[in-house]
């Protein structure tokens, strides 16, 4: 529950980074999706003994992320 409470509350800095307002659904959504994806790499590091670097965990949830959060949130504003 750690993980997953501090990988929200990162992506919840995207989120209003990204936005100047959004909707508190519509946040918690895409806290708990992206969050979720962070907490999953991070476990699956873990489960295979940390045999990557840590530059190649970051690659791939900066590959994952990028525009991501924000293409959600035009989305999610489009259909309103």
């Amino acid at each position: 529950m750690f993980l997953v409470s501090v990988a929200r509350q990162m992506v919840q800095g995207v989120v209003r980074d990204a936005a100047v307002s959004v909707d508190e659904e519509v946040e918690a959504a895409i806290m708990d999706f992206y969050g979720g994806a962070i907490v999953m790499q991070l476990v699956q590091w873990l489960a295979t003994g940390l045999q990557d670097d840590q530059e190649v965990l970051y690659h791939r949830a900066e590959i994952g992320l990028d525009g991501a959060i924000e293409n959600a949130i035009r989305q999610a504003t489009k259909s309103e």
